[in-house]
């Protein structure tokens, strides 16, 4: 009996992996994109903040780039110290609408958005649907993202370029000729991606790494595919290590500031914190950078021990909250708020970052118990240790974790459609997945 074919078989369809696109893309993206950048959009209009610290130096290094000046800085000689990436982004909007901080606001509100789609995609691609929503529901809402929008600063640009080249290389395909013609066009776009980020931020460039984790069970293809990726982001990057070279006699595809972050972060007296340079160095950039890095270089070989205890600290420092999006704030939410409110974002701030670890951590841990960590856990870990290898052994502030924050909210989503029936059972049904 139990082998009699079913008459109704014919004519059911079978469940499969994937949604109609009304279903999934209904459910999935569309409600937490909207809701997240209406979110955004609203902070703007609540909080009029004014740019402050490294802020500054983005918004009139934008103006003076679209006032046809190039990249300079405030006496007009050829600029370095800061990445390029960020201004040269913010520069057309600001020659279209006008060089005022809403306009950067703005930018910043589509970056949100496009860090919050290219979470969704991620977590779809390496985990499944089902934990695609709530991941995206997180990223959509984080206090500090949203806090962020009002804040000229370079992570809006580098967590979007991040996730979203981790996104292409993980998109699996097969082995036929053009399933890998499809592979190379793939890497070839993260590669441009990489490259746009190493622009804002050179910490990106070790994410070329990210296929030795996906390749896992083949080697050799994975490493073949990090040196066409490395050869992409080198070619594109090129042209700043030229200029570069011309202007201060160094090449560097980035800015020239590693040596001085490094010093910040390892020597006699830190606190492994951003600090004032000191008094006595060399004007020209190149030669300054040089001095300080031969410095702190100096210092770690001369004091092992106390180096080891600066990089512990660097990580409790970034690790142990999250209010740099509330600092960076503080005009806008002083006027809007009162003296009291700085105090008060700071700790939702932090709170929602602790919701998003925790969640992060019992996801990890369920997968684990569920089953053996696969390749895409293991793309998620190498990507969260590739963003916190600067803060480890360079300079230490909770803005330098918060580029890990779209990975571990994969995690979160993987728990939160386990626990939560609104958040991942409905999605299940749609996809007739369990």
């Amino acid at each position: 009996m139990a082998d009699t074919p079913d008459p109704r078989a014919a004519s059911t369809p079978p469940a499969t992996s994937v949604a109609p696109p009304d279903v999934w893309w209904r459910h999935d993206v569309v409600l937490p994109l909207a809701v997240g950048l209406l979110v955004r959009v609203a902070w703007i209009l609540v909080c009029r903040n004014e740019p402050t610290s490294d802020q500054v130096v983005y918004h009139e290094s934008a103006r003076w780039f679209v006032e046809r000046l190039g990249y300079v800085d405030a006496s007009g000689n050829p600029a370095g110290y800061w990445p390029v990436g960020y201004v040269v982004l913010l520069a057309p909007f600001y020659a279209i609408f006008g060089a005022y901080p809403t306009v950067a606001f703005l930018v910043n509100t589509l970056l949100g958005g496009a860090t919050i789609f290219a979470t969704w995609g991620l977590t779809r691609t390496l985990i499944g649907p089902a934990a695609a929503r709530p991941a995206t529901w997180f990223v959509a809402l984080l206090p500090t993202f949203v806090l962020y929008t009002t804040c000229i600063a370079s992570e809006n640009a580098v967590l979007p370029g991040l996730v979203g080249a981790v996104w292409l290389m993980a998109i699996p395909t097969g082995t036929t000729n053009p399933e890998e013609r499809r592979r190379v066009f793939l890497d070839a776009g993260a590669g441009i991606l990489l490259a746009m980020t190493t622009y804002v931020r050179g910490t990106a460039l070790p994410f070329v790494l990210i296929p030795l984790a996906l390749g896992i069970r083949n080697p050799r293809r994975a490493v073949g595919r990090v040196a066409f990726i490395a050869a992409c982001v080198f070619l594109l990057t090129l042209p700043w290590g030229l200029r570069n070279l011309q202007h201060f006699g160094t090449f560097s595809v980035t800015s020239i500031n590693a040596g001085a972050n490094l010093w910040m972060g390892n020597h006699a007296g830190s606190d492994g914190m951003a600090a004032d340079l000191p008094p006595g160095l060399p004007r020209e950039l190149a030669a300054k950078d040089a001095v300080l890095r031969a410095r702190a270089v100096e210092f770690i070989k001369v004091h092992p021990e106390e180096a080891l205890r600066l990089a512990v600290r660097r990580i409790w420092v970034t690790m142990r909250s999250d209010t740099i999006a509330a600092g960076w704030n503080q005009i806008g939410l002083r006027t809007r708020f009162g003296g009291q409110a700085v105090a008060v974002a700071k700790g939702i701030c932090t709170l929602g970052y602790y919701s998003l670890l925790g969640a992060a951590l019992f996801g990890l841990w369920r997968r684990r118990r569920t089953a053996a960590l696969d390749a895409g856990d293991l793309t998620l870990l190498l990507a969260v240790c590739l963003v916190a290898v600067p803060f480890v052994l360079i300079v230490g502030g909770n803005r330098y974790q918060m580029p890990m924050q779209p990975f571990l909210a994969v995690w979160a989503g993987a728990w939160l459609a386990g626990r939560i029936p609104f958040l991942g059972q409905e999605l299940s049904r749609a996809t007739g997945q369990r």
